[in-house]
């Protein structure tokens, strides 16, 4: 049983998420797997109701809002379009 969750389930979800993520930007990708042990740690507390120490609370807080800063677009850049670029200068003679 042990062999079957290390080896199948395991390669079964890696192999998902990589089929997902070949679908999906490189700066995506790279967001949501830095997510990865935010969400892994998340589950432990909600599905297996483990406890985490307070240093690991806020490394949680700390990844996910840093996670929150690069996922979530500059305002200057959303509000401000780029210039549209200037002719090319005519050849000379």
């Amino acid at each position: 049983m042990a062999l079957y969750l290390g080896l199948v389930a395991t390669a079964l979800g890696y192999l998902l998420v990589g089929r997902g993520f070949r679908a999906l930007p490189a700066p995506v990708v790279v967001t949501l797997g830095l997510a990865e042990p935010l969400v892994a740690a998340l589950l432990g507390v909600l599905v297996l109701g483990e406890r985490l120490t307070a240093a690991a609370t806020a490394g949680l807080v700390l990844v996910g809002v840093a996670l929150a800063v690069v996922a979530v677009p500059a305002r200057s850049a959303i509000a401000e379009p780029a210039a549209p670029a200037a002719p090319a200068p005519p050849p000379p003679g």
